[in-house]
């Protein structure tokens, strides 16, 4: 969350709830061991019950961790990164 350091309180606390209702779902899945079909998961679980947008904000969360996992050398990108991650 270090990145939202330049956004206003309120975008910093919608992201936070959300990481949190994020992990519910998926947080007991390793980063490298994390497959697309898991976010959709999620994602699928998360818009039964929250607004669209607060599901666009969802979906950011999982992608800006890979990336910045990946620029920190946490994990390594897969050669197959295009697929659906099945």
């Amino acid at each position: 969350m270090e990145t939202l350091n330049t956004q206003a309180a309120t975008t910093v606390t919608g992201c936070q709830i959300m990481a949190r209702h994020l992990i519910g779902l998926i947080g007991n899945i390793k980063l490298s061991e994390l497959k697309v079909r898991d976010v959709q998961f999620a994602l699928g679980k998360l818009a039964e019950r929250l607004s669209t947008r607060s599901v666009r904000l969802a979906r950011m969360i999982p992608i800006q961790a890979i990336r910045n996992a990946m620029v920190n050398d946490l994990v390594v990108e897969h050669m197959s990164s295009g697929n659906s991650g099945d």
